[in-house]
């Protein structure tokens, strides 16, 4: 058996981190940061397979993390949850680069 899709959910509120988190169930392997660890470097998140930015992460601390992982080679790739009018968009910042049908499987959760 296949381990699961380890996905590192970036929120700095709980509430939101939770409900990522819950849509995940079954299909990922979910931890979550609010992010400040990452945007210093003191947390290398290469070990995800799938780095996903919420809605509500300051510009300061979503900068750094887009610079790092945003123009890397997976893993992880990079995701980010943005709130419309219309409800969520969930953009993969790729490069033209494909995911493994596994970390499609958790972007099709989350849209």
């Amino acid at each position: 058996m296949r381990p699961p899709v380890r996905v590192l959910v970036v929120d700095p509120g709980f509430a939101v981190g939770a409900a990522i988190e819950r849509r995940l169930e079954g299909v990922a392997a979910v931890e979550r940061t609010d992010g400040h660890d990452l945007a210093s470097g003191a947390r290398d998140g290469r070990s995800f397979d799938l780095v996903v930015l919420g809605p509500y992460v300051p510009p300061a601390v979503r900068a750094p993390i887009v610079a790092t992982f945003g123009s890397t080679e997976p893993p992880p790739s990079l995701a980010i949850i943005d709130d419309i009018s219309a409800g969520t968009r969930v953009e993969l910042l790729s490069d033209g680069r494909s995911t493994s049908p596994a970390v499609d499987v958790v972007l099709d959760r989350l849209r």
